[in-house]
């Protein structure tokens, strides 16, 4: 049986990850998010693709750091590292490192707030906000296909009760994750704007 969503862990990382106001480690940033892939698998087939990908990511991700440590440090670096290879450009290489991680965080967006979703709310029924967390947050970057299937998938959705038993939590460490993961995302968000790489395809 697949063990809860560490929510103290997950926090760890994205601390450990968020170099303040400036950069982004890459190493705990991805352990963060292979805790957080649990919260998609254990979802159902409603977010089986987005599971998938995200498993994907990570490793693309991971294999890098290991053959290339010194450039794939973090978020500015390895940015520097591939625009000066021509790497991180429109039309590249798909597994290169810019592209890979801009869909992790593109995936964070949604992750937080599914979090504040089902950690805060008290009705039992997620799906209307669940689905309109997907459609300001992934659907945006999804074909058509991949947005129809999932909203058919919706009614599949657990209820919050089930949800709830996913993470291992106490309440006072809702508001910390949450505050945490925004700080990573919009740094990141930042970084790639800087960059003029949030158009990656």
């Amino acid at each position: 049986m697949m063990s809860c969503v560490s929510v103290s862990l997950v926090e760890e990382k994205f601390r450990e990850a968020y170099v303040e106001g400036t950069d982004i480690i890459l190493s705990p940033y991805i352990a963060a998010f292979e805790e957080l892939n649990k919260i998609f698998q254990r979802l159902g087939k409603v977010f089986t693709f987005v599971s998938n990908d995200v498993e994907k990511k990570i490793s693309i991700l991971q294999h890098k750091i290991a053959d290339n440590p010194e450039n794939y440090m973090s978020l500015q670096i390895m940015i520097k590292y591939e625009t000066e290879n021509n790497q991180a450009i429109i039309n590249a290489d798909k597994e290169n490192g810019c592209r890979t991680l801009l869909r992790l965080h593109r995936a964070l967006a949604f992750v937080a707030h599914f979090i504040a979703i089902a950690l805060e709310k008290e009705e039992e029924d997620l799906r209307s906000y669940v689905r309109d967390a997907y459609q300001e947050t992934l659907a945006q970057h999804h074909t058509w296909i991949i947005r129809t299937s999932v909203g058919a998938a919706m009614h599949t959705l657990p209820y919050r009760r089930d949800i709830i038993c996913l993470f291992d939590f106490t309440p006072e460490q809702v508001k910390d994750l949450i505050k945490v993961m925004w700080n990573v995302y919009n740094l990141t968000q930042r970084l790639y704007e800087d960059h003029h790489l949030l158009d990656l395809k």
